[in-house]
């Protein structure tokens, strides 16, 4: 089965944006047994990190990895089951993109 690396936004608690009974815990599948649909059913992410930027929903980022049922638009995608791989430490990966951004 083909896995996919992605990147997503948490709330406190590792709460979904979407969906708030949806509790992640780092390292374990999660899996949604109806069809899923881009925007409205089943686990979202982006392929790039800045392609995540798009859709800051919380204060918590990571790198997820992604199998199952997957349908891609052009910054995100949907799948069937998904996994938190590691939190993203967010202060010093964007205080490295602005020092960049400046320096350009």
């Amino acid at each position: 089965m083909k896995t996919i690396t992605g990147y997503k936004w948490l709330k406190k608690g590792l709460k979904s944006g979407s969906d708030e009974n949806c509790i992640w815990k780092v390292g374990e599948w999660k899996k949604y047994s109806e069809p899923i649909e881009l925007c409205t059913k089943g686990f979202h992410a982006s392929r790039t990190p800045l392609q995540s930027l798009s859709f800051i929903c919380g204060d918590k980022w990571f790198t997820v990895k992604a199998k199952g049922e997957i349908a891609d638009e052009k910054d995100k995608f949907v799948c069937s089951e998904m996994r938190l791989i590691r939190e993203i430490p967010i202060v010093k990966v964007l205080v490295e993109f602005a020092i960049l951004c400046a320096k350009r």
